[in-house]
């Protein structure tokens, strides 16, 4: 022990007399540091640490591959297509890339809660199920469809005093009513490899509408394989090519969230 004692005070004393030697040392020390645990974050967060849903290992996420880059998200033709055409996937969903917000007019204070676009298979396709009330409808997802709204288990909490008998109801949202048709499990997120969309109060259907040119990249596709067929073969080497606005692209479909 005395040794060791010995050899931190020389070691501290070497250290002191040599500032730019010490800088440089803890600055190497400090991004080395840093890198791996960086890099083991992103590699437990995608690769180690399962999804947070039932049947996690059956999602797959679809993405354009480029030769000069990946394009994580699709167009609303693209995801149409692919929905009615692949039979790899038992389920295909949409949603929205970027959360927006609706002003929520409830009891005496208004407030401002995020809300978050999905197609109506979104939580069949991630297998959760509202613990009130159901998900989506068809005629809900459809262009000027009845006006409907999912809640998150933390609104529902915080605004409606956790009532059961918020299913049904209608809620002001901007100015408009808005029946309120499920309340979701305690803690669910949704999750992609590139973000975590936090604290969402309100989701609703996303209503897409087909550009016929083709344009907007503005949505995330996810799928969930069929039961008892191996993923990693059915999706993960599973390629689709074609063509939109003349040029060729080549979509890939990920396993768990991996690039082809």
């Amino acid at each position: 022990m005395t040794t060791l004692l010995q050899d931190l005070r020389y070691g501290i004393r070497m250290l002191a007399k040599n500032p730019g030697f010490t800088a440089v040392a803890v600055l190497t020390l400090a991004l080395g540091i840093g890198t791996n645990t960086a890099i083991f974050s992103l590699v437990n967060a995608v690769l180690l640490r399962p999804l947070p849903y039932p049947d996690s290992d059956r999602l797959v996420h679809a993405q354009w591959l480029f030769d000069h880059g990946d394009v994580p998200s699709v167009t609303a033709m693209e995801f149409a297509f692919w929905k009615d055409h692949s039979r790899a996937f038992e389920n295909a969903a949409a949603v929205d890339l970027f959360p927006s917000g609706f002003n929520l007019v409830a009891g005496q204070e208004p407030e401002h809660v995020k809300a978050l676009g999905v197609s109506r298979d979104f939580f069949r396709t991630l297998s959760v199920q509202p613990i009130l009330g159901r998900a989506f409808t068809a005629d809900e997802d459809r262009p000027n469809g009845p006006k409907a709204v999912i809640l998150s288990y933390g609104l529902w909490q915080r605004r409606f005093a956790s009532d059961p008998s918020i299913i049904g109801r209608a809620i002001t949202l901007d100015g408009e009513s808005y029946a309120v048709t499920g309340v979701l499990p305690k803690g669910f997120q949704f999750v992609l490899p590139w973000i975590t969309v936090q604290d969402v109060d309100v989701w609703a259907p996303l209503r897409l509408v087909p550009d016929p040119h083709n344009d907007g990249h503005n949505f995330a596709m996810i799928a969930s394989s069929w039961r008892g067929r191996n993923p990693i073969w059915r999706a993960c080497w599973r390629k689709f090519a074609r063509t939109f606005r003349g040029t060729s692209r080549q979509a890939s479909v990920a396993f768990p969230w991996c690039r082809i």
